[in-house]
């Protein structure tokens, strides 16, 4: 039986354990690897050239503030361009993109030297969170336009 004459008292105690298990939750959420996924285009997806396309993300809150680019990848690792630049506060978790082009760089500036056009060939979408560490779908073809 706990003695409520001296020290916290039952109030007291469990303002207590409140407090140890938000620290304990907050550690947690801080240094938990968070858990956003490409959920379309899925590996295997042949998508075609000039064709509007849905790019679907399962977002963990987590990620939402160090988002920076959804990037598109090709089979031996070079970075082909940018698909869209997030701003702090974009909480989407679907991206149209017509697969015909890509961004060179995140900005303002004329389309002929803004944009670079997609050839046939494997991809993957990359989403960079603050730079630090990617999150990617796997592999799909961009086909060419019959």
């Amino acid at each position: 039986m706990l003695n409520t004459k001296r020290g916290f008292g039952r109030a007291g105690i469990i303002v207590v354990i409140l407090l140890v298990l938000g620290v304990v939750v907050y550690i947690w959420n801080q240094k938990s690897t968070p858990t956003s996924i490409v959920l379309s285009p899925k590996a295997g997806d042949i998508w075609t050239t000039g064709d509007l396309n849905t790019i679907k993300l399962k977002v963990d809150p987590r990620t939402i503030p160090m988002v920076d680019t959804i990037n598109l990848q090709d089979k031996d690792g070079k970075m082909v361009g940018t698909i869209d630049c997030l701003k702090d506060t974009d909480q989407h978790t679907e991206f149209e993109w017509n697969t015909e082009k890509v961004m060179k760089f995140c900005g303002a500036g004329p389309p002929e030297e803004r944009y670079v056009n997609i050839l046939p060939g494997v991809y993957k979408i990359v989403l960079l969170y603050d730079s630090t560490f990617p999150i990617e779908s796997g592999y799909f073809s961009i086909s060419a336009r019959k």
